[in-house]
């Protein structure tokens, strides 16, 4: 199960109990930053829940909702691998919530085992809706600390912020260092506008 942890100097850390149901192996958990429509939602990848008897074949992004936050009684699929550079997928940081939809950077594992990265834009106001998803991924490993370590061709989501305009991504390379990509958020946010979702 996936647990909440709280500080308020990253030394010290209050174990505040479990988000998601641990008889699931959950991955993958990344909680919206405020309520929407006044329901707390996450983001997850339960990895049982692909193949015969659910609308994916690999394991997938799901979204729930919650009034308290001790059961997500509101669950559906969000996204699926779509594309050929994506087998499984799953979502990493908590979602941004630029004016045109939140922003959500998702890993896609293809056949090749290496993780490229991806985004979604999710409806303001209902963000069980995806209204825009980068066909091509944005990013994927190509320094050779990013294709060689204890996993090789691994860039995994980490965190992100908004700093001045620019988006900056923190990823871990290889499995063994974090590395930082950026890029203007307004062009990832036009690049993202120039793809909706049918």
């Amino acid at each position: 199960a996936t647990h909440l942890f709280l500080t308020q100097d990253f030394r010290e850390w209050i174990r505040a109990g479990r988000v998601t149901d641990p008889s699931r192996d959950e991955r993958d958990v990344g909680s919206f930053p405020e309520r929407v429509g006044g329901k707390w939602i996450t983001l997850h990848r339960p990895m049982q829940w692909h193949g015969r008897g659910f609308p994916c074949a690999q394991p997938a992004i799901w979204i729930a909702a919650t009034d308290d936050l001790l059961g997500w009684k509101q669950l559906s699929l969000l996204a699926k691998a779509e594309y050929d550079w994506e087998r499984k997928v799953g979502a990493n940081n908590p979602p941004l919530r630029p004016p045109h939809g939140w922003l959500q950077i998702y890993h896609a594992v293809g056949d090749d085992r290496h993780y490229r990265l991806g985004a979604l834009l999710l409806d303001l106001e209902n963000p069980f809706k995806v209204t825009h998803r980068t066909r091509r991924p944005i990013f994927e490993p190509q320094a050779t600390w990013e294709t060689k370590g204890l996993y090789n061709g691994g860039c995994f989501p980490c965190g992100h912020a908004v700093i001045g305009g620019i988006y900056h991504l923190y990823y871990g390379g290889g499995d063994v260092v974090c590395g930082l990509a950026t890029a203007p958020l307004d062009g990832l946010i036009e690049c993202l506008l120039r793809q909706p979702v049918a």
